[in-house]
């Protein structure tokens, strides 16, 4: 915590920063950083300490399990979770009185608990691997906990995980919120599946964005009469910007932002309702309008944007038919960029075109048709299959999202419907599960 602050020259240390350095810390610990509290306190010679040891690194392994899997430690739970036959169930309640007269736990309520957090930190988190790697080598033939301890997602990895995201809906997800997410899955190899979807999400942050619109704002600016700024207030008034998915979505601010970032006055954004009696008042007010410009932040299926597109053109063909007509989305598939050029070769004689600013590569997709995104195909299926019954818990119908496209896509304010349910919106009521979004999704 003390180098990071230093290098980031961040003198203002919070609770957060001290768990963040914490988490990152204890993944790189070793067994002999926390020896001395199975090791030390046995009154016997060096060559007769061993199956003393053994039976207390043994205890703790099943005493971390328990933890692993929300069980609270009592005696019974401990001996129904040892990993080893060595370990036998009297022998337990003598491990676990020395280790709370050494001070290792304590009880209360019979429930067992250990008394320096980190060390419980880390024994859950690598400690386990550790202990059987380093003393318990006939645990090795137990493929179970093997293959337990290889899917464990570990604090490290969560924690450069949650640096490497920017803000969301104006707030930072944390350690313990990616923790909470994943931990909804009992087992630690489907919370192993659902971290790497996490690593692949893709995030769009406010400043990315501002940057694609003005490069979009570019392709058009060289079609369009010169505009001179005499001073720095000056903004262009011959441009109008819409958005045509509904009022109070996403592409409204989109749309406010495309009108900031390229020179064009506030008053030329103009909501989709009202468009023809807007666009009247602007040239009394301003002159000509030479561009109207349609703002959208994604098209998946590219569906429903067709559909607005030719809404909005049926109702206002005469308008546009003097314009050139701009549909400007900020991410797109390639399938719905070709949906909607089909629908614009409909109406010839509008001067339209459709630009995406990125076209989704495959690894935007969760299961991707093509690329190596996941280690196996067995892996992918079962990735597939969980995220399916979880899923179908959100939207019954849609359980990969609309279009059934399970994108990993996350704008600032929002997720796209056509991203992975679990992601974004709670468990419906009534299908009997209780499921937490890590990025709430707030619907219009």
């Amino acid at each position: 915590m003390f180098r990071r602050a230093v290098v980031e020259r961040d003198a203002d240390i919070t609770a957060i920063e001290v768990r963040r350095a914490t988490e990152a810390a204890i993944s790189g610990m070793g067994a002999n950083s926390f020896a001395h509290l199975w090791q030390d306190g046995i009154p016997k010679s060096a060559s007769e300490r061993e199956p003393d040891i053994l039976r207390r690194m043994r205890t703790l392994v099943a005493i971390a399990l328990c933890l692993r899997r929300g069980l609270p430690a009592t005696a019974q739970n401990i001996a129904n979770n040892r990993s080893s036959l060595n370990l036998s169930e009297v022998e337990i309640p003598a491990v676990l009185n020395d280790f709370q007269r050494r001070e290792v736990l304590r009880e209360e309520n019979r429930v067992y608990e250990l008394v320096l957090p980190i060390f419980q930190s880390w024994l859950v988190d690598v400690g386990v691997s550790q202990l059987i790697a380093d003393s318990l080598n006939e645990e090795l033939a137990n493929t179970v906990i093997v293959a337990e301890n290889a899917a464990t997602v570990r604090s490290d990895e969560i924690v450069s995980l949650a640096e490497g995201w920017p803000s969301y809906r104006g707030r930072y997800i944390g350690t313990d919120e990616i923790k909470s997410w994943l931990q909804q899955v009992e087992s630690h190899r489907d919370q192993r599946l659902l971290f790497e979807l996490l690593k692949r999400v893709r995030f769009y942050s406010e400043t990315q964005i501002r940057e694609r619109l003005r490069s979009a704002h570019a392709l058009l600016r060289s079609s369009l009469p010169e505009f001179v700024i005499r001073k720095k207030t000056d903004r262009r008034t011959d441009v109008l910007v819409t958005y045509i998915d509904g009022e109070g979505k996403s592409a409204a601010s989109y749309a406010s932002a495309y009108s900031e970032e390229n020179g064009i006055a506030s008053e030329c954004v103009v909501g989709p309702g009202n468009f023809r009696d807007r666009y009247g008042r602007h040239i009394e007010k301003h002159g000509p309008v030479v561009a109207v410009v349609i703002i959208d932040d994604i098209a998946a299926t590219g569906k429903s944007l067709a559909e607005n597109i030719s809404d909005f053109l049926k109702s206002n063909d005469d308008i546009i038919a003097q314009v050139k007509l701009r549909v400007i989305t900020i991410v797109s598939t390639a399938e719905a960029q070709e949906t909607i050029l089909k629908e614009m070769r409909t109406f010839a004689d509008i001067d339209i075109d459709f630009r995406s600013c990125e076209i989704l590569a495959p690894s935007a997709y969760a299961f991707p048709t093509e690329g190596k995104f996941w280690k196996s195909e067995e892996e992918k299926e079962r990735a597939k299959a969980l995220c399916v019954d979880l899923g179908s818990r959100i939207y019954k119908q849609s359980p990969l999202g609309y279009g059934g496209l399970g994108l990993l896509a996350v704008f600032p304010t929002t997720v796209p419907n056509n991203s992975l349910p679990i992601l974004h919106t709670y468990a419906r009521a009534g299908s009997q599960l209780s499921w937490k979004p890590l990025f709430l999704r707030v619907a219009n």
